[in-house]
C-alpha cells in the first residue's frame, strides 16, 4: 500500500483560534503511523525533545524540534493527531 493511501488529512485552523494546524483524521491507528510520519518529514530533521503522556485524556504530546521550527504532534485515543505550532505558523 502506498503511504498516501495509508493517511488522510486536512490543513484547518485551531478550534476558537486563528492558528492553523495539521489534522490527521485517518490511519492514525497503523502501528506504524510515528515512524511514517517522521519519516515523510526527514528532509526537516526532527528531533523528538519531549514526550508526554496525559492520562486524563489518554492522549501523547511529542514536542519536536526540526529545521524549520518547533512543533508538536498530540495522538489521542480516538485515533486522531494533531500537528500545531504556536510560534511556527508559516
Amino acid at each position: 500500500m502506498n503511504i498516501k493511501d495509508k493517511y488522510k488529512y486536512r490543513f484547518r485552523p485551531e478550534y476558537n483560534s486563528e492558528n492553523l494546524l495539521i489534522e490527521i483524521f485517518s490511519g492514525v491507528e497503523n502501528q506504524n503511523f510515528f515512524s511514517d510520519l517522521l519519516n515523510s518529514i526527514i528532509e526537516i530533521n526532527p528531533k523528538i525533545e519531549e514526550v508526554s503522556e496525559l492520562w486524563m485524556n489518554d492522549e501523547f504530546i511529542l514536542e519536536v524540534q526540526s529545521d524549520i521550527g518547533n512543533f508538536s504532534l498530540s495522538k489521542d485515543i480516538w485515533d486522531l493527531a494533531f500537528i500545531m505550532s504556536e510560534n511556527n505558523q508559516e
